[in-house]
């Protein structure tokens, strides 16, 4: 009898125990991942991504927690291709692991794969203006720039995006040189946003793409006052020589010539405001002004058609002015022949 009850009583121990000691076995093979998830909590994203990857080595190499784990680490990190590689095995169900990964894509130019994941998001969330800013950006790198703006328009329908659509809609309608609709988006982002906040494009730029697409339409007195705004924000040439092709629309000359040497002043590269020079010089008769400014862009763009052909009237001009000034020395003064015969 009490040999049977030990017997009894070992096959109890080993039916407690065998299940107390895998449960333990498997605490410690989780353990890696536990503490990954609590550094990556804690910002700690290289220590997460190397956790996770242990837990992977052993002998899980499938675990979905884990790839989940070490994509959302090296996306933290920027390192998107160790974070795309995991990022593709794992379904993935959180709207920021999807940006995440599109991001990702995004960064390494990867523009079919990225605006795959995007649609993706669309399709679940449909009005995630983030997902729908991107894709339409996307697609102008595509050079697809009709659904482009239909995606901007649609942004612009969205609370909180309207400005952002409507910028964005204004550099699409830039590049397709539409004028007169890059005023209409641009005047009606900054009617909704005066100060442009949350703006992927600095204000400045948007303010001297409006002064542009103004001169375009001959409406110099509002590009004046865009372009003065960017010029008083912005250390660059621009701004300035388009205050310089305002005052010249607007009929001052003068005014026109000095913001074209303060846009000279300010990269004395900048070929537009050196040709306005040399073309300034040249209506006002001053040829060797005129030569001097026209060889300076010539030093930048050699083989500059525009500038070339502006050489050539200007050596022209000398040529006809030094042969206008030999003949004056060769003809006698009038009156000279008769005087003599006296």
């Amino acid at each position: 009898m009490r040999r049977r009850t030990k017997i009894i009583l070992v096959f109890l121990g080993v039916a407690v125990v065998a299940p107390l000691a895998w449960l333990a076995a498997e605490w410690l093979r989780g353990l890696p991942l536990a503490q990954g998830r609590e550094a990556f909590a804690l910002g700690q994203f290289p220590r997460a991504a190397q956790l996770a990857e242990e837990r992977l080595a052993a002998g899980h190499p499938n675990d979905q927690a884990a790839m989940l784990l070490a994509a959302r680490a090296y996306a933290r990190l920027g390192r998107w291709v160790e974070a795309e590689a995991y990022f593709a095995q794992v379904p993935l169900q959180e709207r920021e692991d999807l940006r995440m990964r599109a991001r990702g894509l995004e960064a390494r130019r990867l523009w079919t794969e990225s605006s795959l994941v995007y649609e993706q998001m669309r399709q679940r969330w449909k009005n995630d203006g983030d997902a729908l800013q991107h894709l339409a950006a996307i697609r102008v790198q595509q050079d697809r720039p009709q659904e482009a703006l239909i995606l901007a328009r649609q942004l612009a329908q969205l609370p909180s995006f309207e400005a952002v659509g409507h910028v964005l809609a204004g550099v699409i309608e830039n590049q397709l040189r539409n004028h007169a609709l890059v005023v209409q988006e641009f005047e009606e982002a900054l009617r909704l946003s005066p100060e442009l906040k949350g703006i992927p494009t600095e204000r400045w730029q948007v303010l001297q793409w409006l002064a542009e697409a103004l001169l375009e339409l001959g409406r110099a007195a509002d590009a004046e006052k865009y372009a003065l705004e960017v010029q008083r924000s912005s250390s660059g040439a621009e701004p300035c020589y388009l205050l310089g092709q305002a005052r010249q629309q607007l009929g001052d000359e003068r005014g026109a010539h000095r913001s074209w040497m303060e846009a000279a002043a300010r990269n004395p590269n900048y070929v537009p405001a050196l040709k306005e020079l040399a073309q300034f010089h040249l209506r006002v008769g001053e040829l060797d002004e005129a030569l001097r400014w026209c060889r300076r862009a010539q030093q930048v763009e050699p083989e500059n058609s525009a500038l070339k052909y502006l050489l050539d009237t200007i050596n022209r001009r000398l040529e006809q002015l030094e042969k206008s000034a030999e003949r004056s020395v060769d003809s006698p003064p009038p009156g000279a022949g008769s005087e003599h015969e006296n």
